[in-house]
């Protein structure tokens, strides 16, 4: 019906200008309406209506509007513009009110008026709602949950990313207790301000709707999941372990890609109180996400897809066709892009434990001889999506002949309960200028039980080609189980030492600090699923629950003879020099030669 947009946004302020005129009369009718105790919206507008006058082309532009909803709201640009993110387009939402589904249009009365989604769409920012439960307990002694959460220190919520905001909902009946408490709440941000501080009223939300009743996909979301929670066939059958159902919704959110989101979990530490600053850990997350997004749509790869698919299996193999030997000269990169999802509306029926997960290249269709080039830790229990793109051009050789290649998948041990999953994996090639490619890749050292034979290894010798520009050593490491005496190698100081030709490397250890509380959560900006079910924010030696292990390079072109044999040593040890005890590190280590 609108040619362009701004006949549309002149339709718009005329309707605006006809509201202003009947503001009062609107307002006057609905309040009729609600002493009256009428329930069927559809009459209370039919009868507006007429009480407005309007007439069959204003109703015709009205539903014109409507149909048009997804271009007649402007994103505020310039806000996306000064934080440099990238504004998306309105999305139609989905009809469905699920995880991963699309979210429409909702309105919330708080203490400090109505505040529209639409109406402040920008296009760059994510939701998160933070709801209180009164306590719903049968038996109710102790301490209630919803009680403890909501008295949590609250100021981790204000140094989060600026595109954030947090609404604040109560599922409590009493309208008066829902005012209450969100003035409260208010209050509270104003007592965690610094001097000088101001609070970012524009951005946190103190809602008065009670939060089944929010005006929109808010209220009808929440009700779908309640209606869902408290059904019986929504339990999951953990098999000798019993039955789970699913968790109350203390969070959700709408991440920046207008999708529904659970949130997750709000304990630092299972079988602790929830706390509001692990929810401080979801907006770097979806800024994440979404990054990642843009960054794939960007970047002009050529995307070989391994799996696209709802999977259960754990252990697999997949064959596909890459491009031909002369095409493979071209790149000089390549990265893997993975996806997992899980889909279902009870998070127990997700995947529950870190496990390992990894992408072998298979040198033979049976893959009877294999060389890892990816790995990543799976998270614990978490519904929604996680993604990762990451390097892996040192490998890149390995996949120099092209054409038919096969690939071993592992998704953690074939032996764990089979969840369903939605998994896309691929490989990305492109080619960067300048840029030395990787043309050759020597598997040397291999990990195991960090024990007391962990050091009986031979040395490697190599001799690199005369044309090489530069040769690195290549490292996956990632250390697993908690020995009685020292929780190796999971949570230990393993320190991993090369000597190249007798001198020693630049030792392998971990950067940060091993079990501190939230050292992954902190890391959620790089693509950590925040909310898992499970110990997921106390950082680990190399690696993080629902994060890829990162590649680790040292360059050895000073250390390198020439044409001539080089020899290569390892060992490893419980902080600098202490033998192995317990627990098993999981290694691949590559020598890698380069040309210009």
């Amino acid at each position: 019906m609108f040619s362009d947009f701004n006949s549309l946004l002149l339709a718009l302020f005329c309707l605006h200008l006809a509201c202003q005129e009947t503001e009062h009369t609107i307002s006057q009718t609905t309040a009729d309406y609600i002493d009256q105790g009428v329930s069927d919206l559809s009459t209370l507008d039919v009868d507006l209506a007429v009480d407005l006058g309007r007439d069959a082309e204003l109703d015709q532009t009205l539903s014109s509007i409507e149909e048009d909803m997804s271009f007649s709201t402007p994103p505020r640009i310039e806000f996306c513009n000064d934080l440099s993110l990238t504004s998306k387009p309105w999305l139609n939402p989905d009809e469905e009110y699920q995880f991963g589904s699309i979210a429409g249009d909702f309105t919330v009365q708080t203490i400090s008026g109505a505040w529209n989604l639409i109406e402040n769409w920008s296009g760059c920012e994510s939701f998160i709602f933070l709801v209180y439960f009164p306590d719903l307990r049968s038996n109710q002694t102790g301490v209630w949950v919803g009680d403890q959460l909501w008295e949590s220190d609250v100021s981790m919520l204000l140094n989060g990313p600026e595109n954030t905001h947090y609404f604040f909902i109560s599922y409590e009946d009493d309208p008066q207790a829902r005012s209450d408490r969100m003035i409260n709440m208010h209050n509270r941000f104003i007592r965690s301000l610094n001097v000088g501080e101001e609070l970012p009223t524009s951005r946190l939300h103190f809602v008065t709707d009670r939060a089944t009743e929010i005006e929109g996909s808010v209220g009808e979301f929440f009700n779908t999941y309640l209606e869902f929670l408290f059904d019986p066939s929504s339990v999951v059958d953990l098999g000798d372990r019993g039955s789970a159902q699913a968790p109350l919704p203390f969070v959700f959110g709408i991440d920046r890609m207008q999708r529904w989101d659970s949130g997750g979990s709000l304990d630092e530490v299972v079988g602790q109180p929830m706390l509001w600053k692990m929810a401080s850990y979801i907006a770097p997350f979806y800024n994440y996400i979404s990054d990642t997004y843009e960054r794939a749509e960007n970047d002009h790869a050529l995307e070989i897809n391994l799996v696209d698919e709802r999977l259960s299996e754990r252990v697999f193999l997949k064959t596909v066709e890459l491009p031909s030997q002369d095409k493979m000269e071209e790149y000089n990169t390549l990265e893997i892009d993975v996806s997992v999802t899980c889909p279902h509306q009870n998070v127990y029926a997700c995947s529950e434990w870190d496990r390992i997960a990894r992408i072998s290249y298979c040198t033979d269709s049976e893959c009877e001889q294999s060389f890892e080039i990816a790995r990543w830790i799976t998270p614990y229990w978490r519904r929604g999506e996680r993604r990762w793109i990451w390097d892996a051009s040192p490998f890149i050789p390995l996949l120099a002949s092209g054409g038919n290649q096969s690939f071993r998948i592992e998704l953690g041990p074939s032996w764990e309960r089979a969840t369903e999953r939605d998994v896309k994996i691929s490989l990305r090639l492109n080619t960067v200028s300048p840029s030395a490619k990787a043309t050759a890749t020597e598997l040397a050292f291999k990990g195991g039980e960090f024990n007391e034979t962990y050091n009986d290894r031979s040395s490697f010798s190599f001799n690199p080609p005369s044309d090489v520009d530069r040769v690195e050593l290549v490292a996956l490491i990632s250390g697993h189980g908690q020995s009685a005496q020292d929780n190796c190698a999971e949570w230990c100081d393993h320190q991993h030492h090369f000597t190249l030709n007798g001198t020693a490397l630049p030792t392998i250890q971990h950067e940060g600090m091993i079990g501190s509380v939230d050292g992954c959560a902190e890391a959620s900006k790089q693509g950590v699923s925040p909310g898992q079910f499970g110990n997921w924010a106390p950082e680990r030696a190399y690696w993080c629950p629902g994060l890829p292990v990162n590649l680790i390079r040292i360059d050895l072109s000073d250390y390198v003879m020439s044409g001539s044999e080089n020899i290569l040593e390892y060992r490893s040890t419980l902080g600098s020099d202490l033998d192995p005890r317990g627990g098993n590190v999981a290694l691949s280590t590559y020598v890698v030669y380069y040309t210009p």
